[in-house]
Parts: structure tokens; sequence; C-alpha cells
């Protein structure tokens, strides 16, 4: 899930991807939920950051610590990918050595570096049939979690000058699916082979999603600047995921940022505008029917809103600001307002993720350069 970079990124600079070596090929689980073991532990003999067993496992009568870190930083536009037994993680350090791969047994556990990497992914990170794709400055690479084996499957533009965008990228159905700064969407089997363009000429990606029927993504200007405060504008387009002509479903939102499409609707958030000179501005949920003629409010006066997901019988999405972030809900039929949870204290509060009736965040401190990854029942 994308977003107009209003967040940061730090990027390594090496020039080549270097799977990571001495590290056990099974994901050990040595601490047991509830458990408290003292003391630091350096997972990565090479980096100084640490894993804090003392951190991990810890849980409330809602949230499980999956794990607790110092010296990362997370990859704030590379959500988690989860697989049902592990939850995988992209990460920078602290200390200026390789970003990494992290695999993190599920429910907790001590985690496991899978690879170190050239360069931060910086486009997102997905999984899908026993390997992981990703997106980096380099191109567009998929890893054997069994053999850690790396391969880079596509190029791709990544850098366009006067924009700050990032590349996105999505696998459903046995392909890999990105949008490019350049504003090209295009796809390549998981497997490899000849990429295929389905679109061209847009603007940079702000939102990426895929089902069964079509690709739909955001297309974005540079941000302006409007009554000192700053906003960029875009529209939602959709795309046959074989190729075909580009339907725009909505045009003119402010900064819209993720896509979520049902059997029957297709939901995005619109950030709204963002201070400089003047307060930010809210935000708001849209949807537009598939078989409708214009796209409607599902919910307004959202600060900074971010579509997470769908259940079978309600949206989700994250609202957050100076003080945390909170975790919306409101059922698909619209017949309820929206409800609100508070989700973490941290305004850094990234990678939200839905899977298997659970949400899944990472939580980052700048003051102590910590790191958590979290989960909580819907």
């Amino acid at each position: 899930m994308g977003k107009y970079r209003k967040s940061f990124l730090l990027f390594g600079v090496m020039s080549l991807l270097v799977p990571s070596v001495g590290c056990s090929s099974a994901v050990e689980s040595e601490a047991q939920p509830g458990a408290k073991i003292a003391g630091a532990v350096r997972i990565d003999p090479s980096a100084a950051w640490t894993w804090n067993p003392a951190a991990t496992c810890s849980r409330d009568d809602a949230t499980t610590v999956l794990a607790g870190f110092s010296g990362l930083i997370p990859v704030r536009v590379a959500a988690p990918a989860l697989d049902g037994e592990h939850l995988y993680l992209a990460a920078d350090a602290d200390d200026g050595t390789p970003p990494v791969l992290l695999s993190i047994p599920m429910p907790c556990g001590k985690p496991v570096v899978l690879a170190h990497l050239a360069t931060s992914i910086n486009g997102g990170l997905a999984y899908s049939d026993g390997s992981l794709y990703w997106a980096s400055t380099d191109g567009i690479f998929s890893m054997s979690i069994a053999t850690r084996s790396i391969r880079r499957l596509a190029d791709m533009a990544t850098v366009v000058p006067g924009n700050n965008f990032y590349p996105l990228l999505a696998v459903h159905g046995g392909y890999v699916y990105w949008a490019a700064v350049d504003g090209t969407v295009a796809r390549i089997a998981t497997s490899g082979g000849d990429v295929t363009v389905l679109a061209s000429g847009y603007g940079g990606p702000g939102a990426l999603a895929v089902d069964d029927d079509a690709v739909y993504w955001s297309s974005l200007s540079p941000a302006v600047e409007e009554n000192g405060a700053q906003v960029a504008y875009g529209a939602i387009e959709s795309v046959p995921s074989g190729g075909g002509d580009v339907l725009t479903l909505a045009d003119h939102e402010q900064a819209p940022d993720g896509i979520v499409p049902t059997a029957t609707d297709v939901y995005w958030s619109d950030s709204g505008t963002w201070g400089v000179d003047a307060p930010a501005g809210p935000g708001a949920i849209m949807v537009k029917a598939r078989a409708g003629d214009a796209p409607a409010l599902f919910a307004g006066g959202q600060a900074s809103p971010e579509l997470v997901g769908a259940t079978d019988d309600a949206l989700y999405w994250t609202a957050g600001g100076a003080f945390g972030t909170s975790l919306e809900a409101r059922p698909l039929s619209g017949n309820q307002g929206p409800s609100s949870a508070p989700l973490s204290a941290q305004p850094g509060t990234s990678g939200v993720t839905l899977f298997s009736g659970r949400i899944y965040y990472v939580e980052w401190s700048g003051s102590d350069v910590s790191m958590s990854v979290s989960s909580r029942p819907l």
C-alpha cells in the first residue's frame, strides 16, 4: 500500500544483492508467549542492531509483540508480508550496515536474517507461494525462502527528476505487478519472462491494488501549495489485469492513498492536505460502485487516513497525527458510522496489515531507535 511520500526512507548504497550467511535456515522461537528474557541479542554478527528478547512475546489482553529491536528503522513504504507461519519484514540499520530482510515466527519469537540487501526495499514487499517479492532502486526482485536465492525479475524506472514518489508492488495470480515512478504500470510472471506494460504516461504512483479482474492505482501529480498547505491531486485508474483500456474511476482527489477493491465496490483513502503555513486538512474514505457513475463519500473528517483492507463485512483504515495512530472501521453496508480504537501511541506507526482476523503493525521510536512488530485481533 503506497502513499504520496510525506514520510522518510533511508537507502543503502551497495551495488550488489548479497544473501546473508551464518544464519540458521530454521526459524527459532526461544521466547514463548509471556516470557521475559533479559539482555539484547545480536542476531546479525556483522551489524550493531539487536533483538530484544524481553520485548518479544510480551502481551496484554489484546496485543502481542512479535519481536522488538534496537537500532533498526522500518522501511515505511513496505508493509510486512505474512504466510500464516512467519511475518517477513524489511528494515534499515541505523549503523549504516546493509538493509535486511527478516523472518519472525508467528505468533512471536526469535527473528532470523534472511538476506542482506544492496539497497533498501522502497516499493513494497509481498509473499506468494514460498517466495518474497519486492521493488528497490535496482529493479524488481524475488527470493526463494527455502534456498535464499535472489533473482532480478525486471528493471524499473526508479527516479524521475522533480517528484517524490516511490515504486509500488503487488503479487496476484502468478504475476508481479508494479507501478513505477515514471507512471508505467506493468507485470511479469512470478517465474520470470517478458514484461507486459499495462499502462504508461501517468503520474507518480500513490497506491496499487490487484484483484482477479483488474489492476488499480492512483496517479498523482507533484505536490503544490494552496493557501499555505500542500496537496498532491490525483486520479484513481484501473486496467484489466491482462491488459486493455485504462478506465478513470475518479479524478481530482486529494492525495489518494490506499486502494481496496471488493466484489461490488472500489474504496480508496484521500489523505487530504498537510500543513506548511496552514493546518493539515482532513482526509476522507471514498467509494465507487463498480456499476456506479460517480464516487461517493464513505467516511469524512479523517486525519491522514490510509486504507488497510477489508473483511467480508467491514472496511479498515488508520488515522493519525502527532499523538498516535487509531484504527478505524465501518461496516461495508454503511448502516453504521465509523468506530475508532487506539492502535499505537507512536505517531510513526507504519506497515499496517490485515491477516487472518488480526491486524499487524510496526512501531518505531526515533528517540532511542527502537522498533517493534505487534498484532492484535480486529
